[in-house]
């Protein structure tokens, strides 16, 4: 009996234990704390503006709806406010074509606040406004770009 207890003991300190009870297939995100407050710019690098929108739920009492244009080349906060990390926003982008052309080109994106968060938007082929690129990234990591 004794060397079945110390055999059972060895198993689970080898890690024979059930992993179906453990936290799931591997690190989640981090915890909200672990994020910095910060805003959200969009770099816009296509031929067209583009309207940026999204929900501000910072309030639940009183969510709001943020619309900022951004001009062609330009870099512009489209936050509205310092936002607290870890803040997940779903942002919706629409190029504003010239109205002869008869459409508008909407994509999404989707941001987590961490820092300053730079969003942005770029044309794979110059005349193709539906060939539209989104890269998020990080104000430090562009920083360190040569």
């Amino acid at each position: 009996m004794r060397r079945s207890l110390l055999l059972l003991g060895w198993l689970l300190a080898c890690g024979g234990s059930d992993k179906g009870t453990g936290g799931g297939p591997g690190p989640g995100p981090p915890p909200p704390e672990m994020f910095r407050d910060g805003r959200v710019m969009v770099d816009n690098q296509t031929l067209y503006p583009v309207e940026v929108t999204y929900l501000n739920e910072v309030r639940a009492d009183a969510p709001r709806i943020v619309r900022t244009e951004v001009g062609s080349g330009a870099l512009q906060d489209v936050s509205g406010e310092v936002l607290p990390g870890g803040l997940e926003l779903e942002l919706d982008l629409v190029l504003l074509l010239p109205r002869e052309k008869g459409y508008r080109v909407r994509r999404k994106a989707k941001v987590t606040v961490d820092g300053e968060v730079i969003v942005r938007l770029s044309l794979e082929v110059a005349s193709d406004p539906f060939s539209v690129l989104i890269q998020v990234t990080s104000a430090e990591t562009e920083a360190a770009k040569p």
